[in-house]
């Protein structure tokens, strides 16, 4: 019985240890909400979703997930949620920038921070542990759900 639990102990570790495997190169993929799949949110690349997204679409895409509204506090927040989705109720601007360390050091001129201008209605889905700015105005203009799976929900309490 030990052994069984060591050895699935070992494996939620290093299952969780791929979480901090990031992209070196960023791709930003600009799709209809229709084509997103497992695949395009497994490859840890920001998503703009080009439609007009509702709870229902929420509900059924991340359907095993854990989901709460989201307010930022800083002027960059780096996600906590295996995937954060930030939808636009005017047209804005949102920076966005990868992760390149464990620990959370937030970007700085030697980092590539992309502007990603998202219109009314889109939506951006950024995976676990990117960061993300937007203009202290544009705050009350989003809504930005955390979505965590089961991992990064521990995660986010360890860390």
């Amino acid at each position: 019985m030990n052994k069984i639990l060591i050895l699935i102990i070992i494996i939620i570790i290093l299952y969780s240890i791929c979480y901090f495997i990031f992209p070196e190169e960023i791709s930003i993929l600009q799709m209809k909400k229709n084509n997103i799949n497992i695949d395009t949110l497994l490859s840890k690349q920001p998503i703009v979703i080009e439609d007009n997204i509702d709870t229902n679409y929420i509900q059924k895409i991340f359907k095993y997930n854990i989901i709460n509204l989201y307010n930022i506090k800083e002027l960059w927040t780096r996600s906590q949620f295996k995937y954060t989705l930030i939808y636009a109720k005017i047209d804005i601007s949102i920076f966005i920038s990868n992760p390149k360390y464990f620990s959370t050091k937030i970007p700085n001129e030697n980092d590539t921070v992309i502007e990603i201008k998202l219109k009314k209605y889109n939506s951006l889905i950024l995976p676990f542990k990117w960061y993300y700015s937007l203009n202290e105005e544009n705050k009350d203009t989003v809504i930005i759900q955390g979505i965590h799976d089961y991992i990064t929900y521990i995660l986010s309490i360890i860390f």
